[in-house]
């Protein structure tokens, strides 16, 4: 049996709570994901494969759908829809995933993608990564 209370936008049902932040708050961003940004002591560092001579990425933000990139070169030519191979560190571990380029900014050094299909390893890394540092306070 589950209960919608009236009052308050929670749905209830025996062992579980739920609550949609956009009945609560609709101007709350639409994220499937919580973001967080890499801490000085829990580093994440992200580079695409093969790498680009002469290309710096920093890594902005990171999520379990995707990740924010704060690449040096704004023509490294990437282009919206464009598919990348990036081997991120995160913490102890290491892992490949693929992604899509979903924003550029207007000069192009900020960029958003979107995992594509990763692997239950890299899964599993960025979860384990994304995690700690909910647990040590960051967030985006």
């Amino acid at each position: 049996m589950s209960v919608r209370l009236r009052a308050c936008p929670i749905a209830w049902s025996p062992g579980r709570c739920q609550v949609n932040a956009r009945d609560v708050n609709p101007d709350v961003e639409r994220r499937k994901h919580v973001r967080v940004h890499p801490l000085p002591e829990l580093p994440g560092e992200v580079s695409l494969t093969p790498e680009v001579p002469g290309l710096t990425v920093q890594l902005l933000d990171i999520s379990l759908g995707g990740l924010g990139l704060w690449v040096q070169r704004g023509d490294a030519g990437a282009v919206v829809g464009d598919r990348l191979a990036l081997t991120l560190r995160l913490g102890r571990a290491t892992v490949e995933v693929a992604a899509v380029v979903r924003h550029l900014s207007a000069d192009g050094h900020t960029q958003g993608l979107e995992f594509v299909e990763p692997s239950a390893e890299a899964h599993q890394a960025i979860n384990r990564y994304v995690t700690e540092l909910c647990m040590r306070g960051a967030s985006a």
